[in-house]
């Protein structure tokens, strides 16, 4: 058994992957911060420290032997960033436990985001919000580099699945199915590149306890057209989905472009053990699951 620290266990993927953790026998402890919902977690939390001391003084109270950092500041615009709240979730929190845990000698787990590029030795950050994340990871290069750190990489595609809430595609596919309301969408050309969540979990449950030692993507589904995701959807959820379509930027919002997701040769990744079809239905019966008896209530 291990003990492993975990930030970001309240999120969506944190909560899969303390239950993952939790399931193979682990010790897991939840580090949050004091505005976090803590109710529905599985595991005992401790509020975040507030300096890198306290943090190893923290890892070596309780013995972990692995630090798991997913907490993060999630920003879609540009335009409205608030950069001192980004810098302080994104780089200076990470920082502080990068310096902990050079100082306990604790393996450190990060996750990142195919945003900064798809090369870990190339940046390519594609938003302000990919650019923090990139910045934390040239400083644990250094960390690396001086022999005074053991961190390993996740980079996560867009990840779907139960018990999402979050803004993004599926669950918003979801709420237009069921609540029959129209939803805009961009070009059906658009391509994607998908992840589920429970497989990302086990991911990163290997990579936390030490049983996978390399910085990877995890992709586990081909690049798809936007266009052919919905008619998935609609066929294993049993209902068509009202969709208006845009011609209007295919590639849009940072998107690769199919080519450029298809075979990269710098890309170590993992393939999906859940088919996309189960994924997208199982993910349907949970949000039904979760929903009233019909949609007017």
């Amino acid at each position: 058994m291990k003990t492993i620290l975990v930030t970001g266990a309240t999120g969506f993927i944190g909560q899969h992957v303390v239950e993952s953790l939790s399931r193979s026998g682990n010790k897991v402890v939840a580090l949050t911060r004091s505005t976090s919902q803590v109710k529905h977690l599985c595991v005992p939390a401790e509020p975040i420290p507030t300096s890198a001391l306290a943090f190893a003084k923290l890892f070596d109270e309780l013995s972990c032997d692995t630090v798991l950092h997913l907490a993060t500041m999630f920003v879609r615009d540009n335009d409205e960033v608030d950069l001192h709240a980004l810098i302080d979730s994104n780089l200076q929190l990470g920082l502080d436990i990068a310096a902990a845990c050079s100082r306990s000698r604790k393996r450190l787990v990060i996750a990142g985001s195919y945003y900064q590029g798809l090369s870990f030795g190339q940046a390519e950050p594609q938003s302000l919000y990919a650019a923090s994340k990139q910045a934390f990871r040239v400083f644990l290069e250094y960390y690396r580099r001086r022999n005074l750190i053991d961190f390993f990489e996740i980079r996560l595609f867009d990840t779907f699945g139960p018990r999402d809430t979050r803004d993004k595609l599926i669950p918003c596919l979801m709420r237009a199915a069921y609540y029959d309301q129209e939803m805009r969408l961009g070009s059906p050309r658009k391509s994607l590149r998908l992840s589920y969540v429970l497989d990302v979990a086990e991911e990163i449950r290997e990579l936390a306890l030490g049983t996978d030692s390399s910085d990877t993507f995890v992709d586990t589904y081909p690049p798809i057209a936007l266009g052919e995701l919905v008619r998935i959807c609609s066929e294993e959820w049993g209902t068509e989905i009202p969709v208006e379509w845009s011609q209007v930027g295919s590639n849009s919002d940072g998107e690769f472009s199919q080519a450029a997701m298809g075979n990269h040769p710098q890309i170590a990744s993992r393939r999906s053990r859940t088919p996309l079809r189960s994924a997208i239905r199982q993910t349907w019966l949970d949000f039904l699951s979760r929903q009233p008896t019909s949609p007017s209530e």
